[in-house]
């Protein structure tokens, strides 16, 4: 699980960048230095709202490649909504399942993953696995990343999936929750889909999240 922020360690990591945007003053100058607080005050709520709402990366599945060496099937990073389990289990056909851990409380049943390269059926077959009782409008959701989103329930639960658009590696992320709860849970869906990097962002999305802080200090250009 995440490790638990408190406000007297919240202060602390605060005035050590607030000290260290007053040291950067003399060298970029008022404008440049109010709008670095301003985007490391940004970073940091939207920081402290994914640790709120979002647990750690998923572990992507292995496969062998032709050295017989595991490696992950594709270069992806996602964080799933708090409580779920960052390790998948063994594979039902298309899917991967990440379940909720034990104790954790949280309020997603599951996580189910696909992933595709260059799949013109991709989205069907992922949508195949599901049957729908009560469809709701899908909400639209804006780039750098954006998905095609399905919603709906069936006699048990509520289920939102959204597959990428674009892009030759496809992924389709699917949460499963308590029926009719989808306006409830929208938040935690939105950062999780916020948090996916595909491919050559991958990387730099790891990297980020392994820096654990919102503090990120570079002055902005002047224009």
């Amino acid at each position: 699980m995440l490790p638990t922020f408190t406000d007297q360690g919240s202060s602390r990591v605060r005035r050590l960048g607030l000290g260290l945007l007053l040291l950067a003053l003399p060298a970029c100058g008022l404008s440049d230095y109010e709008a670095l607080m301003r985007e490391a005050q940004q970073r940091e709520e939207h920081f402290r709202t994914e640790q709120k709402y979002l647990d750690e990366p998923v572990q992507i599945p292995m496969e062998k490649n032709k050295e017989g060496k595991d490696v992950p099937i594709v270069n992806v990073f996602f964080r799933p909504p708090k409580g779920i389990s960052s390790k998948p289990e063994p594979s039902q056909g298309l899917l991967w399942r990440y379940s909720l851990a034990p104790k954790s409380g949280g309020d997603f049943t599951r996580v189910e993953m696909a992933f595709a390269t260059d799949d013109k059926e991709f989205a069907q077959n992922v949508l195949n696995k599901y049957q729908a009782e009560e469809n709701f409008q899908a909400p639209q959701r804006d780039p750098p990343l954006a998905f095609s989103t399905w919603e709906f329930n069936d006699p048990e639960n509520g289920y939102s999936i959204n597959i990428t658009k674009g892009g030759r590696t496809q992924v389709a992320i699917v949460y499963v929750f308590g029926k009719g709860r989808h306006d409830a849970l929208r938040t935690a869906m939105d950062l999780s889909l916020q948090s996916l990097a595909v491919d050559q962002q991958a990387p730099t999305a790891r990297q980020k999240y392994s820096q654990k802080s919102a503090w990120q200090l570079k002055p902005t250009p002047s224009q």
